[in-house]
């Protein structure tokens, strides 16, 4: 939530009423943008400070709030680190989002975001691209999304009432 996109999208949901609650491990952003969005919107939204990996705080959150939708942005991003740290990344992005998939099923909340990459397809043949056009991830980084992909969809598969959409994002910039 703390990121570049998780306070951009904040920002269009303060701006449309609806109730947040925000769960980062401020690894690699910081409070401030959180902190200056509560300011201009006037309003106080729960913030934690937590590692999605760790699964009993994780599910914490649910237990203490009433949460309906789920937008997971969380994850180790950068492409030539994950070559360096593959086994974190994998580690990290796949733990947190079955944490996540499992903490919601137990909570009875049935609607997730997900947050993945256009770096899944690789080095495409045929453009433009479209959803069912071939996966090729090449780095670390890319194959986690995969895998986290696959969680999701598996998770969606599992209950009939759980609804998941996917995002596979390039380089999102811009100002709002």
């Amino acid at each position: 939530g703390a990121g570049y996109i998780g306070t951009n999208v904040i920002y269009y949901l303060l701006k449309h009423n609806y109730k947040i609650v925000v769960a980062d491990n401020f690894s690699n952003a910081k409070c401030d943008g959180l902190n200056r969005l509560k300011k201009y919107f006037n309003c106080e939204f729960k913030i934690y400070d937590i590692d999605l990996c760790d699964k009993s705080k994780l599910n914490q959150i649910f237990v203490e709030n009433k949460i309906s939708d789920v937008l997971h942005l969380a994850a180790k991003k950068y492409i030539p680190e994950s070559f360096i740290f593959k086994d974190e990344y994998l580690k990290n992005n796949c733990e947190s989002t079955k944490n996540l998939l499992e903490c919601m099923s137990q909570n009875n909340v049935h609607n997730i975001y997900f947050a993945s990459s256009i770096t899944v397809y690789g080095e495409p043949k045929v453009l433009p691209l479209k959803e069912d056009s071939p996966i090729c991830p090449l780095s670390p980084y890319a194959q986690s999304k995969v895998f986290c992909e696959e969680y999701v969809a598996s998770w969606q598969k599992e209950n009939s009432e759980n609804n998941a959409i996917i995002f596979r994002f390039t380089n999102p910039v811009g100002a709002r």
